[in-house]
C-alpha cells in the first residue's frame, strides 16, 4: 500500500487454533455423533446434511470448546471496541453441522432486531473435520457497491471484492459480526465435513433472558 493511501473502513474476521485439536477433535466428534443419533435435527441454513438444536453449550461435552471461545472474548471484544463491556460477552446458542457430499449452506446472517435486548455482537464457526474439497466458508458484504458496479477490475483485490473465502482447517475457530452474511459452498468430498457454529451476546440485561433471534442457521 502506498504512503498516498489510507483505508476507511474494515470488518474483522479472528481466527484461533485450538490446542492439541486432534484429541480435542476427536471427543467433539464422538460427542456430535452421539447428538446426532438421538436429535432428528432443524433446517434453517443448511440444505442437506444435519443440523443440530442450539444449546450445546449447556452440554458438559463441549465445555473445552465453550472455555476456549470464552477465553478469546475479552480479547476480540476490545479490539472490536467494546472497552469494558467486553466482560460481558457470552455464548448464548451453539449448534453442530454435518454436511455429506452434495451438502451446504445458503447465504444468511445471525444479526439481531433491531431493539432487542442482549444482542448478538458476535458469531463464529470451530472446525472439528474439513477434508479437502468440503466446501470454503464464504464471507459476503453486501453493503459494498462492488456487487452491483461493472467496473472493468483485472485483478480481485481488498479494495474491489465483496465476498472473501476461508477454507476451513481442523482446530480453527473463526469469529465475525454477527451481522456478516455468509455461506458454506457445497461439499464434493465422500468424507463428512463436521462445524460447530455458535452465537455471542452482550448480556447487558440478564433478568431479561436470552432474545428470541439467538438461534439462526450457520
Amino acid at each position: 500500500m502506498s504512503d498516498n493511501m489510507s483505508l476507511l473502513f474494515g470488518s474483522p474476521l479472528w481466527t484461533f487454533e485450538m490446542p492439541e485439536y486432534a484429541v480435542v477433535n476427536e471427543r467433539l466428534t464422538n460427542a456430535i455423533m452421539a447428538e446426532a443419533g438421538v436429535d432428528p435435527g432443524v433446517c434453517y441454513s443448511n440444505r442437506g446434511g444435519w443440523q443440530s438444536h442450539g444449546k450445546l453449550h449447556r452440554n458438559p461435552e463441549f465445555r473445552v470448546l465453550t472455555d476456549f471461545i470464552a477465553s478469546r472474548l475479552d480479547r476480540v471484544g476490545m479490539e472490536y471496541g467494546f472497552g469494558q463491556a467486553s466482560s460481558k460477552l457470552r455464548v448464548t446458542s451453539m449448534w453442530a453441522n454435518i454436511n455429506e457430499s452434495g451438502n451446504w449452506n445458503i447465504l444468511h446472517s445471525h444479526q439481531s432486531p433491531s431493539g432487542m435486548p442482549n444482542p448478538l455482537v458476535l458469531s463464529g464457526c470451530y472446525y472439528v473435520r474439513s477434508p479437502g474439497n468440503s466446501g470454503d466458508f464464504v464471507l459476503e458484504d453486501f453493503g459494498r457497491p462492488m456487487r452491483y458496479l461493472q467496473l472493468p477490475f483485472q485483478e480481485a483485490n481488498l479494495f474491489n471484492s465483496y465476498t472473501v473465502k476461508v477454507p476451513p482447517r481442523e482446530g480453527n475457530l473463526l469469529l465475525f459480526p454477527a451481522w456478516m452474511e455468509h455461506h458454506v459452498e457445497e461439499s464434493r468430498s465422500n468424507e463428512v465435513r463436521i462445524s460447530i457454529a455458535f452465537n455471542v451476546a452482550l448480556i447487558t440485561n440478564p433478568l431479561r433472558g436470552n432474545q428470541p433471534a439467538d438461534r439462526t442457521g450457520s
